[in-house]
């Protein structure tokens, strides 16, 4: 008959898990408590983040490696929107049975969780920070165009990424769409700013 463990012991047992896990990884795993969730570890070398929890039904610890990234001051990133059209995982996640010893378990999750999670996750997390640097460029050539139409960036915008003139008699409004191509709309400018736009991009084509 299986006896369950209580409480106390599925803390324990968690506790005794992130101690092995340290030593077989060579690595800090510092602990945070998530109540009827479990446990969560996040690793000090690279930020990457365990969560450990036991199932009672099936008598068995689950333990997933998170693609969720926490940015100050921003909403939470999921990073598994950056693995690519068509990751050869979306989850990641083992099972072990509870009546293994802690160090075993540890070892389970060296071995079949961290490498492709991690993998993933430094995959993922690169190509979320090049898009950031690409968006901060993007955010500064905007500010670049809207000051030398006396203007500025669109305030109410997550990014600010578009802008518009400030001057009086005519319209512009630009989008900068990559750090490579900008859209511009131009309005109400007589006929001989249009050549002399129009020239330029000519030139320039």
């Amino acid at each position: 008959m299986q006896i369950d463990p209580s409480p106390a012991q599925v803390a324990a047992t968690l506790a005794a898990i992130t101690e092995a896990l340290d030593l077989i990884t060579a690595e800090i795993w510092q602990r945070a408590d998530n109540g009827a969730a479990g446990l969560r570890l996040m690793s000090v070398r690279d930020g990457a983040v365990l969560q450990l929890r036991y199932n009672a039904q099936l008598h068995r610890f689950a333990i997933s490696g998170s693609l969720w990234l926490c940015v100050p001051e921003q909403p939470s990133v999921n990073l598994a929107d950056h693995l690519g059209q068509r990751p050869a995982r979306l989850s990641y996640t083992i099972t072990a049975s509870a009546d293994k010893p802690a160090p075993a378990i540890a070892r389970e999750i060296a071995r079949r969780l961290l490498p492709d999670y991690r993998a993933a996750r430094t995959q993922a997390l690169t190509r979320y920070e090049e898009q950031q640097r690409r968006r901060w460029r993007c955010e500064q050539i905007a500010a670049e165009l809207a000051a030398i139409v006396c203007g500025e960036t669109c305030p109410d915008r997550r990014e600010r990424t578009e802008f518009y003139d400030g001057m009086p008699g005519i319209h512009v409004k630009g989008h900068v769409n990559s750090p490579e191509s900008v859209q511009i709309e131009i309005r109400y400018i007589d006929a001989d700013t249009a050549r002399a736009v129009l020239r330029v991009i000519a030139d320039r084509a």
